[in-house]
């Protein structure tokens, strides 16, 4: 087990805005879910809708925003991702200010994944009467394709969202490191930060500019 001392002092490691995307998408996609087992369909379009519009902010973010939240912060070599997760398992910990290599690649899997069911989900129709705000552009075949990975897609994603979680709890209660706490209140025990010397955050017009770049899109979709 690994011990951490008591008392410990904390550092900002998590901007506002990289918390709110991350708690956001989780509602997000719940609503996604909820709104098409109760087959609403028109609140399940607004809902991919914002799912979109997270994504957006959280793609410009991570080449504009905080240290933290940068790709170039956190998406590494693979080598060094398998080499982090061996010496995970060794009970060696190097700590990271943000996203270890490892967490860095699931980051950028569960963009890759929920963006392609978002975009699908654009093109999908229900057979019925109901379909995405682009499924016109494109023959009914394709359209049909579209709506069977949309479904294929988020089994993936309830699949990968279950990975997470035990990874979070693994880090709880193995690791003693409260991802959870940290990503609600930004911090993080100084001793588990990393390099703490390179962090850096932005400012929050920074944040609201791209923020109504972000709405614009699905606003254009809906247009």
């Amino acid at each position: 087990m690994f011990k951490a001392p008591s008392g410990k002092p904390e550092i900002k490691i998590w901007d506002i805005p990289t918390r709110l995307f991350h708690w956001l998408l989780v509602l997000a996609i719940f609503s996604c879910w909820l709104t098409m087992e109760m087959r609403w369909l028109d609140a399940h379009l607004y809902s991919g809708l914002f799912v979109l519009l997270l994504l957006t902010y959280r793609l410009i973010w991570g080449v504009i925003g905080a240290r933290t939240a940068r790709f170039s912060d956190f998406v590494k070599w693979p080598w060094r991702a398998v080499r982090y997760l061996i010496k995970s398992f060794n009970k060696h910990d190097d700590y990271h200010a943000g996203h270890n290599p490892a967490g860095g690649w699931m980051v950028i899997l569960f963009l890759v994944i929920i963006l392609s069911q978002v975009i699908t989900g654009l093109f999908a129709n229900d057979d019925v009467g109901f379909s995405g705000p682009l499924a016109d552009l494109v023959i009914k075949e394709s359209s049909d394709t579209a709506t069977h990975w949309h479904g294929l897609i988020f089994n993936i994603l309830l699949g990968l969202i279950w990975i997470h979680l035990v990874i979070v709890f693994f880090y709880v209660l193995v690791k003693q490191q409260n991802l959870v706490k940290a990503m609600i209140s930004g911090k993080k025990p100084v001793f588990q930060a990393g390099d703490i010397g390179k962090l850096f955050f932005v400012s929050n017009l920074r944040a609201l500019a791209t923020l109504l770049f972000a709405i614009a899109i699905p606003l254009l979709l809906l247009w």
